[in-house]
């Protein structure tokens, strides 16, 4: 299984709230983004954990920005929002004739092979 290290003032900084220093607490805490502590070691006052993750399913956790987007949810904590577009972006999409005319039930002759069927 995958395993994730970060300082826990970088996890700490990214969440806006403090979290526990101790294996105890974090085993608690990483629960949640299925995990387990492997390590936590102090060195110069800075705490480095070591996490191993156990659903290998989630790429996205296997970085501690992803665990703390992961973990805002679970501890409540404001949420970040998803960029949006203002206004329009300038770009055009143009299709072409052939296509409109084909569908879905053309799309084969492109292909050469029977797809799976996309239709709703």
């Amino acid at each position: 299984m995958p395993s994730v290290q970060f300082n826990l003032k970088d996890l700490e900084e990214l969440l806006g709230t403090k979290v526990p220093h101790d294996k105890d607490g974090l085993n608690k805490l990483v629960a949640y983004v299925k995990a387990d502590v492997e390590s936590l070691e102090e060195e110069n006052g800075q705490s480095t954990v070591s996490i191993e993750v156990k659903d290998s399913n989630h790429p996205d956790i296997w970085c501690v920005e992803g665990v703390a987007r992961a973990l805002r949810g679970y501890l409540k904590l404001k949420q970040s929002r998803p960029p949006t577009v203002q206004g329009p972006s300038g770009y055009s999409i143009t299709i072409d004739s052939q296509a409109k005319r084909g569908g879905i039930e053309e799309l084969d002759q492109f292909t050469g092979e029977d797809g799976p069927d996309i239709r709703a």
